[in-house]
């Protein structure tokens, strides 16, 4: 991403009014969940929550965030429609971006 940000400034008339689409590709919570537990060697399990579960999260802005996916789910993200090969920037995969951030995911991971 640093390389469109550094291509976009340094050609604004060339962008200027263009809603510019960054894509990776889609992924589906199950497969964010095996991507993840490969990159940290770890058995990671995803567990869907209500809006009101995840709320109620004991950490700050759980509330706000539970509101911008609930927004999310009730108006799905315009760019879905297209596909992620027709988009400006492609940005690293799902899994590479795992594979690249795995010693800080694993960081995070309680013992």
């Amino acid at each position: 991403m640093p390389d469109l940000a550094a291509e976009v400034l340094a050609n604004p008339e060339k962008y200027q009014g263009m809603s510019i689409p960054v894509n990776s590709g889609y992924i589906t919570a199950a497969d964010m969940e095996k991507e993840l537990s490969q990159a940290t060697n770890q058995n990671i399990r995803y567990h869907e929550m209500t809006d009101e579960q995840m709320a109620s999260l004991p950490f700050p802005a759980a509330a706000e965030l539970a509101n911008m996916f609930a927004y999310y789910k009730r108006f799905p993200y315009y760019d879905q429609m297209r596909e992620p090969s027709k988009c400006i920037y492609k940005g690293p995969s799902f899994a590479e971006w795992a594979q690249q951030n795995a010693k800080a995911l694993k960081a995070q991971i309680p013992a």
